[in-house]
């Protein structure tokens, strides 16, 4: 009949209908009609969490196990209850600017046809200000000899070591 069902495709398929007269040997082919089937978008995940210094880019971020295409990026500063596009569409890496807060960054992955999925995101967390804090007591002196602790308070980030020096320069 003139109406055929295709049935289930998991495929792209091409369809033709072959068209004959009685008895007659020649025949003749419509046109064909290309059923084209895109594979659904997989979001992927964006690669890596990492700590930055405030004030410097994050590293490059990637893309990775996703199907589609990238249609843009996107951020959030608030632990992702809202996303905003920063761009870059078809790009499958990015890398931020300079860096104040903890932000997360995600990409859309599309395929024609189909719905589009978010990656998980990778979240970029921004190191505390390096505060050297202050030595207590400021200055001691005595005659002769001295023993004394000097006790730091204040400081913030990781105490790496002391330094000593005997002419207040090296």
């Amino acid at each position: 009949g003139s109406i055929y069902l295709t049935g289930l495709l998991d495929k792209s398929t091409s369809f033709r209908v072959r068209f004959t007269q009685n008895s007659c040997t020649n025949s003749n082919y419509s046109n064909e009609v290309h059923i084209t089937l895109n594979l659904p978008a997989i979001g992927g995940k964006v690669d890596a969490d990492h700590s930055v210094c405030r004030g410097t880019p994050s590293n490059w971020l990637s893309i990775k196990d996703f199907r589609g295409t990238i249609s843009h990026w996107e951020a959030t500063k608030d632990d992702g209850l809202s996303w905003f596009s920063v761009g870059k569409t078809g790009k499958t890496s990015y890398r931020s600017g300079r860096m104040t807060v903890r932000m997360g960054y995600r990409a859309m992955v599309q395929s024609v046809g189909c719905a589009n999925k978010y990656s998980e995101p990778a979240w970029v967390d921004v190191a505390a200000v390096v505060r050297p804090g202050i030595i207590l007591p400021r200055e001691n002196s005595a005659c002769g000899q001295l023993q004394t602790t000097l006790t730091v308070i204040g400081g913030e980030g990781t105490l790496k070591y002391w330094q000593k020096s005997n002419d207040g320069i090296n």
